[in-house]
C-alpha cells in the first residue's frame, strides 16, 4: 500500500507535501540546508586562511630580518616590519668568504650534494627493502 502524499502551495510560495504523518515544508528545509552549507564553507576557509598565514609567517619573519639592521634584528621587543631596508645585508653575504668559502660556494654544494648523495644511495635501497620484507 502506498502511501498518500498531497502537494500544496502555501500563500507565501512554500510548498508543503504533505503525508499521513503531517506537513513537510520542503522551502524550509532546503532554505535549511543552504545555509548550513554557507556558514560551513565560511568556516572552512576561516580555518584555511589562517593556517595559510601561519605556514607562510615564518617565511615572511625570514626575509623581513635579513632586511634588518643588526641592532634593530637584535632588539628585545622584535618589529614586524624594518624600519631602515639594509639592501646592503645581502650584497655582504654574496661578498663574503670565510673558511666554509662563499656564499656560492655553499650554494653549489647545497644544491648539488643532496641529489647526488640520493641518486648514489638507490642501488642499495631496492635490496636491502626486498631483504627487509622477507624476514
Amino acid at each position: 500500500m502506498a502511501k498518500e502524499q498531497i502537494a500544496s502551495t502555501a500563500p507565501q510560495g512554500d510548498v508543503t507535501v504533505k503525508n499521513e504523518n503531517g506537513g513537510f515544508n520542503v522551502e524550509k528545509s532546503l532554505r535549511q540546508q543552504h545555509t548550513s552549507h554557507i556558514i560551513r564553507n565560511v568556516l572552512s576557509y576561516t580555518f584555511l586562511t589562517l593556517c595559510a598565514f601561519f605556514a607562510f609567517l615564518p617565511f615572511y619573519w625570514m626575509i623581513i630580518s635579513s632586511l634588518k639592521t643588526e641592532m634593530e634584528y637584535r632588539e628585545s621587543v622584535p618589529t614586524f616590519f624594518p624600519r631602515t631596508f639594509q639592501w646592503a645585508n645581502y650584497s655582504m653575504v654574496l661578498a663574503q668568504t670565510d673558511s666554509a668559502g662563499s656564499f656560492g660556494r655553499i650554494l653549489i654544494n647545497t644544491l648539488v650534494v643532496p641529489p647526488t648523495a640520493a641518486r648514489a644511495s638507490l642501488p642499495t635501497k631496492r635490496p636491502t627493502t626486498m631483504a627487509s620484507t622477507v624476514l
